[in-house]
This record gives structure tokens, C-alpha cells and sequence, in this order.
């Protein structure tokens, strides 16, 4: 599964980078920086959504959650000083699905016009 991932993160046009609550993340936000370097010199495009909370588990370390809650917000502050054009920065599911789309349909017309 990783070697897959790690596969479209080095050849897919779009990105998509969701960090749920239901997990502490800590390989997830490991990845945005990661790809923030892909980004920059890169022509694709990156769209993160971080949910900024760990949904509360009884069973869930809360020594793991707090921490996540740290690195989360500390990702969190990194990405909104963002000024790359091919770096999306979402704050809600739905957000990042507009986004998504619209970036899909806009590499379609270029696709488009390129064969002309």
C-alpha cells in the first residue's frame, strides 16, 4: 500500500492530501511536507484538508491525541502561510471536493486545447 501511494504522489496531476480525525495522522502530516517540496517545483496540484480534531475513542491514548492535536495545528499554521499557486488549502470535505473537480476539469481543457 505505501510503495502505491508513494507512486501517485510522484506521477498523479492532482494530490489530495485528507488528514480525518479518526486517526492521530502523525504519517500523514509527515507526508504534507514532503509534498509542499514536490510543489514547488512541480506543475501538479496539492489540495490538503487537516481536520483540526482527533475524534475523542475511550480507548485512544490521550498522550497520542494531544500530541496529535499539536502536530495538527502546527501543519495546520504552515499550510495557511501558503502562497504557491498549486496548493490548495481546504477547510472542509466539501471544500476540498470543489476543488478537486474544478481542478480536474480545468487540466481536462487544457488537455483539450493542447490537442488542437
Amino acid at each position: 500500500m505505501a510503495l502505491l501511494e508513494a507512486q501517485h504522489l510522484a506521477t498523479d496531476d492532482i494530490i489530495l492530501f485528507l488528514v480525518t480525525g479518526e486517526t492521530a495522522g502523525f504519517g500523514s502530516l509527515a507526508e504534507i511536507g514532503f509534498a509542499l517540496c514536490q510543489a514547488v517545483t512541480s506543475s501538479r496540484y496539492f489540495v490538503f484538508l487537516i481536520e483540526p480534531t482527533v475524534d475523542p475513542d475511550p480507548e485512544a491514548d490521550p498522550v497520542l491525541a494531544k500530541e496529535s492535536l499539536r502536530a495538527r495545528a502546527l501543519v495546520r499554521a504552515h499550510l495557511s502561510l501558503n502562497t504557491l499557486p498549486n496548493v490548495f488549502v481546504c477547510e472542509t470535505r466539501q471544500q476540498m471536493l470543489d476543488v478537486s473537480l474544478a481542478l480536474h476539469r480545468g487540466l481536462g481543457l487544457l488537455r483539450s486545447a493542447r490537442s488542437i
